[in-house]
């Protein structure tokens, strides 16, 4: 899943946005626009990795990632450093 922070004109949305480490996709999966809920399976997704934008536009700006590893330990990677991260860096 990816949500995009910049607007029609590449200005950056700098409104916060709060995200689980664990979410049910279920309620927002076209099946459900028409269907029953507890008719739909669950689809539970695992987030493993949070893109990061520091800057004000498109145009401008550095990219950096948080990442979790398979023994679910996190880490920043930015460019050519990589350091431990908490859940908590990583979901803000």
């Amino acid at each position: 899943m990816t949500v995009k922070r910049f607007d029609i004109f590449g200005r950056k949305v700098t409104r916060k946005m709060r995200y689980p480490a664990t979410f049910n996709l279920k309620k927002h999966m076209d099946t459900a626009m028409d269907s029953d809920l507890s008719e739909i399976p669950d689809e539970v997704y695992d987030l493993y990795a949070v893109c990061v934008h520091s800057g004000y536009s498109t145009n401008s700006g550095h990219y950096y990632s948080y990442c979790k590893s398979s023994q679910d330990k996190w880490f920043e990677c930015n460019d050519s450093h990589i350091s431990s991260a908490s859940e908590q860096e990583a979901l803000n």
